[in-house]
């Protein structure tokens, strides 16, 4: 039984300095910056005097929402105003499957089992879909 304990030991020692050791080489794969700042400086600065809590995120998150909903309807406007008339019909029928498609999409991240942290995910992925959607209409039309 000693020997078992023993070997079992030797070999999470051996295993934890192995890992120490390939830690400390360094990465020859290229970094990647996972985050960056997409939202409107107007949120950054919300969220640093609201503090880092769920409310404070969630407060600042739909005044962005609501900021970035305004920059999609004016792009809209400006699209259906430089398109001939006969696309009109079919870009509306094209955004209201948009909006259906973001809506699903965020939803997904918000679970009855994901607690808080998946209505700030749904609502960081509605407002990410809907600025790429602004960016969208303004480099098409």
């Amino acid at each position: 039984m000693y020997r078992v304990i023993t070997i079992l030991t030797l070999t999470i020692f051996f295993t934890a300095c192995q890992e120490s050791q390939v830690e400390k080489e360094p990465s020859k794969e290229p970094k990647i910056q996972t985050e960056h700042k997409i939202f409107s400086s107007d949120y950054y600065k919300c969220e640093k005097e609201r503090g880092e809590t769920h409310i404070g995120i969630s407060s600042c998150m739909e005044e962005e929402l609501k900021e970035q909903d305004r920059a999609l309807n004016i792009a809209y406007k400006e699209a259906k105003t430089s398109i001939q008339p006969f696309r009109v019909n079919t870009l509306k029928e094209v955004q209201r499957k948009w909006i259906a498609y973001r809506d699903s999409k965020c939803a997904f991240f918000h679970h009855k089992e994901s607690g808080q942290v998946g209505s700030i995910e749904e609502e960081s992925c509605l407002i990410k879909e809907t600025i790429t959607r602004t960016k969208e209409l303004k480099e098409i039309f």
